[in-house]
C-alpha cells in the first residue's frame, strides 16, 4: 500500500502523465488514505466494536430507562381487564361483591335476558369491594379457612380506595388502549372439541346449538361520550369450526382473511357508560345457568359452591379528554 501511494505520488509530479492522469489521481489518493485509516486498529488488535452482554435472568440491569413513557393518543381508550377466580365455598363473600354493585347501570331489558342466560352484570365504583380486593391479590381459587389477610388485616395495604386496584395483584390481567371503531377480543379459555350452547329467547324459547372446535369470548367495544364518560359494550361470540378464507372489504378493496366462523349473540350485549375509574362487571347468576356457565363457570365438582365461577373486570384506567372541554 505504501509503495503504491509513493508511485502515484511521483506519477503526479511529473509533467505529461500528471496531465493525462490529473482526474483520476485524486479518488485514487484519497481511497487509498481511507484504507490505510480503517486498517489501521485492526493491524494493532484493537476491535472497532463494543460486545455488550444480554442481561441474565434476575439480573440488575442498571439505571432505569430514561425514555418518556409512552403516551396515550388523544382518540384512544386505555382500560385494565381481569378475569377473576370466585373462591369455592365463599358464598357469603360472591353476596357481599354483588351488593356493591350497582346492576340498575343497566337497561331493564338487558338485566333481564342477561339472568335468563345465566349471567349477572354492573358497575363498580371506584372503590372496590374487600372481597374483590382479596381475590385480586391471591393467585387462584382457594378455599382454605383463614386464607388472605388475617383477621383484623386490611385487604390491601393502600385500602380498597387505592387508585390503581388492578396493578398490586397476582392474577394476571390486560391493559388495552382501544381507539373508537376498533374492538378488542377477550378469550374465555382454551378451545374445546365439542360444546353445546343454549340460548333463551326473548319469547322463552330454548334455542340450542352444537359446535366443534369451540372458543368462548367476549368482543370489548368503547366509545368515547362529549361528557368525558366512555360507552363500553361488551359482545359475547362463539368461535367455531376449521379457519376458511374469506375475502373482506375494507377501505374501498377487497383483501383475503382467514377466519372461523362466529356465532355472535347481539341479545346478550351488555352496554354500560363508564367514568374514568368505573369498572364493567359480569359474572354468573346464581345458581349458574346456561351460556353464563359456558362462558364463565368455574370447576365442576360437587364439592364447589353454585357461586364459584369466574368474575370478568373491565376497568376504564385512562381516557383522553374532549378538547371541546379543555
Amino acid at each position: 500500500m505504501a509503495f503504491s501511494l509513493r508511485r502515484l505520488a511521483e506519477v503526479r509530479r511529473s509533467g505529461p502523465a500528471r496531465a493525462r492522469l490529473a482526474p483520476c489521481l485524486g479518488p485514487l489518493l484519497r481511497l487509498g488514505c481511507g484504507l490505510a485509516v480503517a486498517a489501521a486498529p485492526l493491524a494493532g488488535g484493537c476491535s472497532l466494536f463494543k460486545h455488550v452482554a444480554w442481561p441474565s435472568a434476575g439480573e440488575e440491569v442498571g439505571q432505569p430507562s430514561e425514555l418518556p413513557a409512552p403516551r396515550l393518543a388523544d382518540n384512544a381508550l386505555g382500560f385494565e381487564v381481569a378475569f377473576v377466580e370466585t373462591p369455592p365455598r365463599q358464598r357469603d363473600r360472591a353476596l357481599e361483591v354483588w351488593r356493591r354493585v350497582d346492576e340498575q347501570a343497566l337497561s331493564r331489558e338487558s338485566r333481564r335476558r342477561l339472568a335468563a342466560n345465566g349471567f349477572r352484570g354492573g358497575v363498580l365504583s371506584d372503590s372496590l369491594p374487600a372481597p374483590l380486593v382479596q381475590w385480586l391479590r391471591q393467585d387462584g381459587p382457594t378455599d382454605r379457612p383463614g386464607a388472605g389477610p388475617a383477621a383484623g388485616e386490611a385487604a390491601d395495604s393502600r385500602g380498597a380506595d387505592a387508585p390503581r386496584p388492578f396493578a398490586a395483584r397476582s392474577t394476571p390481567y390486560r391493559i388495552i388502549r382501544l381507539r373508537p371503531g376498533h374492538h378488542a377480543e377477550l378469550v374465555t379459555g382454551p378451545p374445546v372439541p365439542s360444546l353445546c350452547a343454549r340460548l333463551a329467547e326473548n319469547d322463552g324459547a330454548i334455542r340450542s346449538r352444537t359446535f366443534t372446535a369451540a372458543q368462548c369470548r367476549f368482543e370489548l367495544t368503547a366509545q368515547p361520550e362529549p361528557d368525558g364518560r366512555t360507552r363500553v359494550t361488551l359482545t359475547p361470540e362463539i368461535q367455531h369450526g376449521q379457519p376458511r378464507q374469506n375475502w373482506v372489504g375494507e377501505g374501498g378493496m377487497f383483501r383475503q382473511v382467514t377466519e372461523r366462523e362466529v356465532w355472535r349473540l347481539e341479545d346478550l350485549a351488555v352496554t354500560a357508560v363508564l367514568s374514568p375509574g368505573q369498572t364493567l362487571a359480569l359474572g354468573l347468576a346464581d345458581p349458574p345457568r346456561g351460556l353464563g356457565q359456558v362462558f364463565l363457570g368455574g370447576a365442576d365438582d360437587d364439592d364447589v359452591s353454585p357461586s364459584a365461577g369466574r368474575l370478568l373486570l373491565i376497568r376504564l384506567a385512562e381516557r383522553k379528554t374532549d378538547p371541546l372541554f379543555h
